[in-house]
């Protein structure tokens, strides 16, 4: 297990963000997501760990315009809403190390004075930009932000507006599906209710994040109310309200969300059992992948290179790779693969292992003298008994081979000539058996 902050022995394998002030790590398992949110401008820095890449989805929000300027002269004061800001979102897949440029627009803070952009600099040379809504010097509401970028792009709700003797108008919503727009001040029954903020989604008002600030009115509740963040435009003045004034549109914001995948999606590893084992894997997708190196080990700790298999290096297309170890050793072979991305980090797969039995002993010469050479296929990592008997079943010589991975001479002295023998060989994988004659 590393030490969690050695940033320097093992910065490769974090992921950070970075604002203005301070340097947060964000650490991955390769699989989990996490989201970064960003109330004030910095930078996002992504550092991919060895062997992943990662995905990021970003959504943006424009900042929302504050309510706009007295329109009225003496008690007949009141004022439009501000615009709410623009909404966008947008996903990259396969993202390297990058710094990544974010900027958060500051809300409209007094009347007449717009909500600023926000913008996310993101891969592949693509920047998402969030306008800020607009802040108005007429009885039109301020107009909502822009939306550019993304592969869902809307626009802030237009602020409320508003008529003579009445209350403030409404500030424009900011946010996913539809941005409402802030709703008119009114006049009625001689109270001047103000126009109700736009929300997030349509037939809600003012109800959630990004919502625009309810609109002051001219008798009860004179007071505007600010947008609520991200995003939302200000409300507008009422009349009611001799003292007061349009209220602030609210910050934008920019939230990253980022998923850290390996560099390959492996759907499938399996071996088929055989004298000579097949090893079969298949990608879902690859990315940066420059090659697979197939190891080979005997004890299931100390591993050998066998081949390399080279890798699509970016598909998202299935691939089915396959190997034939035509040298496997008798009893468990034990099986792993390792993922070699182009600018070298590597992952390393869970092991696979196949059991494979001792297929052949070979014996030569089968009409001998005085002695025999054995040697069992596949090779065999311990050590093995044998015995010597005639026809008759009776036992005539034993031995024991400590080293039956290489070839090994039997001395099968004092043996009548013209006689027939049968040499067995016992292993813990079964019994093998030769015919042998003396000459």
């Amino acid at each position: 297990m590393k030490t969690p902050f050695i940033y320097l022995s093992y910065l490769a394998r974090r992921l950070y963000f970075i604002t203005p002030l301070f340097l947060i790590p964000i650490f991955l398992n390769g699989q989990a997501p996490m989201t970064t949110t960003f109330t004030s401008s910095g930078n996002f820095v992504i550092l991919p760990g060895s062997g992943y890449h990662s995905n990021i989805t970003v959504y943006v929000w424009g900042a929302g315009g504050a309510g706009g300027t007295k329109v009225g002269t003496g008690d007949l004061n009141e004022s439009a809403g501000g615009g709410g800001g623009g909404y966008v979102i947008r996903s990259f897949t396969g993202v390297g190390a990058g710094t990544y440029p974010v900027v958060v627009g500051t809300g409209g803070t007094t009347a007449g004075i717009a909500g600023g952009l926000s913008s996310f600099a993101g891969p592949e040379g693509i920047t998402l930009t969030a306008g800020g809504g607009g802040s108005s010097i007429t009885r039109t509401g301020g107009t909502g932000g822009t939306a550019n970028g993304g592969t869902t792009n809307e626009p802030g709700g237009n602020g409320g507006g508003t008529v003579v003797e009445s209350g403030g108008g409404g500030g424009g919503g900011s946010g996913p599906v539809v941005s409402n727009n802030g709703a008119n001040g009114t006049t009625g029954s001689g109270v001047a209710a103000g126009g109700l903020g736009g929300s997030l989604n349509i037939g809600v008002s003012g109800t959630g994040t990004g919502n625009g600030g309810v609109g002051g009115s001219r008798d009860a509740s004179p007071t505007a109310f600010p947008g609520i963040s991200p995003g939302g435009g200000g409300g507008g003045r009422g009349t009611g309200d001799v003292n007061g004034t349009s209220k602030a549109g609210a910050d934008g914001r920019v939230i990253v969300v980022v998923t850290q995948l390996l560099s390959i999606q492996l759907s499938s590893f399996e071996i088929i059992a055989s004298k000579n084992p097949v090893l079969r894997w298949t990608t879902v997708a690859e990315w940066n992948n420059d090659y697979f190196s197939v190891e080979h080990s005997q004890d299931g700790i100390n591993y050998t290179e066998i081949t390399k298999v080279n890798g699509q290096e970016s598909s998202d297309k299935p691939t089915v790779y396959s190997y034939t170890d035509h040298t496997p050793y008798s009893g468990i072979n034990y099986y792993r693969l390792r993922q070699v991305d182009i600018d070298g980090p590597y992952t390393t797969y869970p092991t696979k292992s196949v059991f494979v039995p001792v297929d052949d002993i070979l014996v030569f010469p089968t009409l001998f003298d005085h002695e025999v050479t054995l040697q069992l296929s596949p090779p065999y990592d311990k050590a093995v008994n044998w015995a010597l008997y005639d026809v008759l079943g009776n036992n005539i010589k034993t031995g024991k081979i400590l080293n039956s991975q290489a070839m090994q001479k039997l001395s099968l002295n004092g043996l009548q000539s013209g006689s027939v023998y049968i040499l067995a060989v016992f292993t813990d994988l079964g019994i093998g058996t030769k015919k042998l004659i003396r000459f």
